[in-house]
């Protein structure tokens, strides 16, 4: 997964890091929001899944975006103890 989120990102890379990380974060909130069905207020495996891939790619893609933001933001010293 992480792979293909690295050659997305270096294909739009040449965007705005908040508006991707903006995008990202949307996208983890739809996942949520498609895990539970709020009518019957039960489980849908199936929406559950969908939803769980959608949280899956954009915290990915969210981490790869702010893990850029923060190496911009540091500049050329260590990043060892800021990125985990």
């Amino acid at each position: 997964m992480s792979i293909l989120i690295f050659i997305i990102y270096n294909y739009i890379g040449d965007r705005d890091d908040r508006y991707l990380a903006l995008i990202g974060s949307v996208g983890t909130i739809i996942g949520w929001f498609m895990m539970i069905d709020y009518e019957e207020r039960y489980i849908n495996h199936v929406l559950f899944t969908i939803g769980y891939c959608i949280v899956s790619a954009c915290v990915c893609f969210c981490r790869f975006v702010y893990f850029t933001m923060l190496s911009r933001i540091i500049g050329p010293f260590k990043a060892g103890s800021f990125m985990g």
